[in-house]
């Protein structure tokens, strides 16, 4: 890795007013590189802002999906590796050293997946500590916890989903989805007991345990995400998991509504 070039890159989706605590936050944190996609919903553009600062790409958008916008972020990305973030996420001080141990260390693997700690530094969910995982595990990996080697996302032509995400007819599974297909064209994947982000303690993954509405999501995501026949199975062993679920409300409501869907979906 050259030395002089920064190895990874961190881009940030954001949008409406809320892009303006972000120059803040790359002013403050000038050794690290940033993209920030800003859909802009009728907001100013912030391009005279952020053009003082040499260590960030500003792209004012006004199209509208957290998916979409994060894919601008792949396209613009110069570096080997970007880190998906969002627009409310601190950085721990010292990112930068351990992750350049992380890519070193996995050079091979196209994803890494990290962790998260809240603002009152617990991690942000239960992790497991373990580094082999199944394709089960994928279902709670969450953007911001993914570093992606951009250059074989390119060179394979994998985008995340513009039906899934934030913003899109599926508010959620684009994580998933781009997983699964990184390794439908031979990706590795690894998970590492590095710290990534620091993110407030209330998410919009938070609505499984809360809304029945929820489970039209997973449906599609599954059969987008596996395809028929094993989306077939990795749908039993989502509800199965479901079901176990201590304090879940809406359970029956929630598995018919993923199976429905599911059968309902046409990729």
């Amino acid at each position: 890795m050259d030395p002089t070039r920064p190895v990874f890159t961190i881009g940030i989706s954001t949008i409406g007013p809320r892009a303006a605590r972000l120059v803040e936050l790359v002013s403050g944190r000038p050794e690290l590189s940033f993209i920030v996609a800003h859909q802009l919903m009728g907001e100013s553009s912030l391009s005279e802002e952020f053009s003082q600062f040499r260590n960030c790409t500003y792209v004012p958008l006004t199209n509208v999906g957290l998916s979409a916008s994060r894919n601008v972020v792949l396209e613009k990305c110069i570096t080997k590796y970007v880190l998906i973030s969002d627009d409310d996420v601190d950085y721990p001080s010292d990112l930068t050293n351990k992750l350049d141990v992380v890519l070193r260390e996995f050079s091979s693997y196209a994803a890494i997946i990290g962790k998260i700690r809240n603002d009152c530094g617990q991690y942000f969910k239960s992790y497991r500590t373990r580094r082999s995982h199944g394709y089960i595990d994928y279902f709670r990996v969450s953007s911001i916890e993914m570093v992606l080697n951009v250059d074989f996302l390119k060179s394979k032509n994998i985008r995340f989903d513009e039906q899934f995400g934030l913003g899109s007819t599926y508010p959620s599974g684009e994580e998933l989805i781009l997983l699964m297909d990184m390794r439908s064209n031979g990706a590795l994947v690894t998970f590492v007991d590095t710290v990534l982000g620091i993110h407030p303690s209330v998410s919009t993954g938070s609505r499984l345990l809360t809304d029945p509405d929820v489970g039209m999501e997973k449906g599609p995501m599954i059969r987008r995400a596996f395809g028929f026949r094993r989306g077939m199975f990795y749908m039993a062993l989502f509800l199965m998991r479901i079901a176990l679920k201590k304090g879940m409300q809406h359970k029956r409501a929630f598995s018919l509504a993923t199976v429905r869907s599911f059968f309902h979906f046409k990729p």
